[in-house]
């Protein structure tokens, strides 16, 4: 063997060892992981169809359970498919019905339905009312705006609501991102998302292709350069806001005003502002005449004046709220409607 081969080969079996040994060192670090593998699971691809129904809600009256690591919650749906009790179409003499939108952090992911904050709002509107205040869940794990309003018209809006609440959170921008708007759904209940970049197969595999990818060429988890990410993420804003907009319409003419709630992430709480331009979301929303509840800032006072790390309103690894935290964003929600008077 000539020498100029033989030290290629070396230099070939020392480099393949070094990727190997790195990409052990990040898997055994934890690094780069999304939040599938964080609890046990395997990456997910965010343009994955894991739902083919246009309808992002489990099985009729289901016995399930939400089993993370760290926690082990019931979890029973109604014969809608939605974590809820049923509820009687006719809405009771004098009672105020309250449908809330969104996705795990309002399905309540990480406490027991009770301790949802839907379900801790409800109680606390009801303590020492007159009236008789109903809160409907429509909180689904997986789903986004566009998924909420299908669901909001197809299933939950023969409760005749007074009040809609859209709960809305950055990773629905993100979510928007890769599944776009309104155009994913096709004929015969089917839905499409976007197409996942050609390269992903190596980016689901390999930690170290993940470093790569986003410390040398800040790509982001949807496989995005920062000039397909802004423009990505415009679109999405813009797709929302739209999407509010019709919904608002929706409500005036079918008798229900519309309200949207922004909800912030552990690192979100911890930075004091959101990721993916969601304030900015909110903002487009409100100048369209639509209120914004942002409990962000009533989240951090309290969590201030309390002396409280962020930290401990959410799950370690789940990352979403525990009942603490869902308490807390109960009563930010609560406060903020009575300075609305929306109620």
């Amino acid at each position: 063997m000539k020498k100029s081969t033989k030290t290629l080969l070396v230099f070939l079996v020392a480099s393949l060892a070094l990727i190997i040994l790195a990409e052990l060192e990040l898997r055994a670090l934890g690094a780069y992981a999304t939040w599938e593998e964080r609890n046990g699971g395997e990456y997910v691809s965010p343009y994955a169809v894991r739902c083919a129904s246009q309808l992002m809600v489990r099985p009729a009256n289901a016995h399930m359970a939400y089993a993370q690591p760290e926690f082990n919650f019931p979890l029973k749906t109604n014969s809608l498919g939605i974590r809820d009790k049923d509820h009687a179409a006719a809405k009771p003499p004098g009672a105020l019905r309250i449908i809330v939108l969104g996705d795990s952090f309002t399905e309540g992911q990480g406490a027991l339905l009770d301790e949802s904050w839907p379900k801790v709002l409800e109680q606390s509107l009801n303590s020492g009312a007159e009236a008789s205040v109903e809160v409907i869940m429509g909180g689904a794990a997986g789903s986004d705006p566009f998924y909420s309003r299908r669901l909001l018209e197809e299933r939950l809006m023969r409760f005749t609501p007074d009040l809609v609440i859209l709960a809305l959170n950055s990773f629905d921008v993100t979510d928007v991102m890769a599944r776009g708007g309104e155009e994913r759904f096709l004929p015969h209940n089917k839905v499409f998302y976007k197409e996942a970049p050609a390269w992903e197969p190596l980016f689901a595999q390999s930690r170290l292709a993940r470093l790569l990818a986003m410390r040398v060429f800040s790509w982001d988890w949807l496989l995005l350069s920062p000039r397909e990410h802004m423009k990505a993420n415009e679109e999405a804003r813009q797709k929302v806001t739209a999407l509010v907009r019709e919904m608002d319409a929706a409500g005036c003419e079918k008798g229900f005003k519309l309200a949207v709630v922004l909800q912030p992430h552990l690192h979100e709480l911890q930075a004091g502002q959101y990721a993916q331009n969601l304030d900015a979301l909110g903002a487009q929303i409100n100048q369209n005449g639509v209120p914004v509840c942002d409990i962000l800032p009533c989240l951090k006072k309290r969590v201030d004046v309390a002396e409280t790390p962020p930290a401990s309103l959410y799950w370690e690894k789940d990352f979403h709220p525990n009942a603490r935290g869902y308490a807390l964003f109960a009563e930010c929600i609560r406060d903020w409607f009575s300075v609305q008077s929306l109620l």
